[in-house]
C-alpha cells in the first residue's frame, strides 16, 4: 500500500493498493516522500526484497516510522482488505 504525502505531486493524497505473489510478481518504486506499508496477507509465508538506491547514512538517516493509526495516512493495512482505518498494520 502507498500513500503519497508529496504536497505538489499530482497524486498528492491519493491511497494505491497492490496485491503480489507468486502469480503476480511485482517491481514496485517508491519515491521520495511516499509512504508506503506491506503486508502478507496469504497463508504462506512471504518474500519481500528491498533495494534502495543508496546505503543508509546513520548521521542522515532517510528512514522515517509512522504509527499505524496515525491520523496522516488516511488509510491502514488490514488482512484481506482495502484503505481501512484502526488496524496493526504499519507503515
Amino acid at each position: 500500500m502507498l500513500y503519497d504525502a508529496r504536497p505538489d505531486s499530482a497524486s498528492a493524497g491519493r491511497v494505491n493498493v497492490f496485491h503480489c505473489g507468486t502469480a503476480r510478481p511485482m517491481l514496485i518504486t517508491v519515491p521520495p516522500g511516499v509512504w508506503h506499508g506491506v503486508q502478507n496477507v496469504g497463508a504462506a509465508p512471504a518474500l519481500l526484497l528491498n533495494l534502495p538506491d543508496r546505503a543508509y547514512a546513520y548521521e542522515a538517516p532517510d528512514h522515517w516510522r509512522l504509527p499505524h493509526d496515525t491520523e496522516r495516512i488516511p488509510c491502514s493495512l488490514e488482512h484481506g482488505a482495502g484503505p481501512q482505518r484502526g488496524d496493526p498494520g504499519r507503515f
